[in-house]
């Protein structure tokens, strides 16, 4: 095994906490949407129709920053945490939360532009996107593994 190779223990309780806050970002954003459907069934939700397409414009754009800077920015942060043939724990979760933030930031611009409409409409197109690049994201700790680790911590 490698002098700079990460312990089974570090990989598996980084990826157990890495897990669990990529769970946590995707919650709040789905609680988010639950909270406009209920102000809209109460008839409280403000709705400006103007305003929600400036602000759709705006989640659009960070969704875009995000499509191109997120992979970029994780994998610097990757590159500056890399020993031996393995990302260190450390710089795994600090890549990966920076990414799934900037989705997030998104996806709550999204939302709150659909809140603003009054309906479902085109501004959940930000929202929908952001999530599904969130989703296809789930942690799988490949990178802080190096070829002598995986097999060790493989699940069949």
């Amino acid at each position: 095994m490698s002098v700079h190779a990460n312990k089974p223990g570090d990989v598996v309780t980084t990826l157990l906490m890495m897990r669990m806050l990529w769970a946590a970002l995707l919650s709040g954003q789905v609680i988010f949407l639950v909270v406009i459907v209920v102000l809209w069934i109460l008839g409280k939700a403000p709705e400006n129709a103007a305003l929600s397409r400036s602000v759709f414009y705006v989640g659009g754009v960070l969704l875009v920053l995000a499509s191109a800077l997120g992979p970029m920015i994780r994998n610097q942060i990757y590159k500056a945490n890399w020993r031996g043939d393995a990302v260190l724990p450390k710089g795994y979760i600090t890549g990966n939360i920076v990414f799934l933030a900037m989705f997030e930031a998104a996806s709550f611009v999204g939302l709150l532009a659909v809140m603003l409409s009054g309906r479902f409409s085109y501004p959940l197109a930000v929202p929908v996107l952001a999530l599904a690049v969130q989703v296809i994201n789930f942690p799988t700790g490949r990178v802080m593994m190096s070829e002598q680790l995986a097999p060790m911590t493989k699940r069949d």
